[in-house]
């Protein structure tokens, strides 16, 4: 059973846990090596809960090249994700026209170069197509009226923080969208499932 459980451990931690830096057991060792300082505790844990990413950064390193040119194919294809994303919400706030120039602008956009020259910053676009989706769905519910809105909602933002913390940004974002819509009290209220989650993570 215990075998069981350390094998469980360590198969979660190579799939799941690639954005973990720095273990308790590893401060020594780190300190040794110059990447913290003498006075860091030795109780000192670095890292970011990124199941999602970790998993796609795993699955570059498996199956693809690791940071090679099909890693970088794969960045690009969810960097085309987020462009899209972007392009649905401009579209439902302002428009087709203008929809059509704040794309362009948002994909020459400089936040974009980290995660296409490093693969490792993939969880950037990751976290920000689901954010982008969540984001949409909020404002598809404010114009339909329709609840099965808010509930894909919730769902896509569960998966942009599986993708990264910078998640969060969707709740300013799409706070302020609500407030101006439909008043700050309804507006928490719809916002409620996305702040739980944010707790909870």
């Amino acid at each position: 059973m215990l075998f069981r459980s350390h094998a469980l451990a360590g198969t979660w931690r190579r799939l799941f846990g690639l954005y973990d830096f720095f273990h308790a057991d590893q401060v020594a060792q780190a300190r040794e090596y110059g990447m913290l300082p003498w006075w860091a505790d030795d109780r000192l844990s670095i890292g970011f809960f990124r199941p999602l990413s970790s998993l796609l950064l795993w699955i570059d390193h498996q199956w693809l090249d690791g940071g090679g040119f099909w890693s970088h194919v794969h960045a690009a294809l969810w960097f085309g994700a987020v462009v899209w994303a972007a392009a649905r919400v401009l579209r439902l706030l302002f428009g087709e026209r203008e929809a059509r120039w704040g794309t362009v602008l948002f994909a020459l956009s400089s936040v974009h170069v980290m995660p296409l020259a490093f693969v490792a910053s993939l969880h950037a676009h990751v976290s920000a197509l689901f954010a982008l989706l969540s984001f949409e769905c909020l404002i598809r519910a404010v114009l339909t009226g329709e609840r099965r809105w808010r509930g894909w909602s919730a769902s896509w933002f569960l998966i942009a923080l599986a993708g990264g913390e910078s998640a969060v940004v969707l709740l300013p974002l799409a706070g302020a969208y609500l407030w101006a819509e439909l008043g700050l009290k309804r507006a928490l209220a719809w916002l409620a499932p996305h702040l739980l989650a944010t707790l909870l993570y």
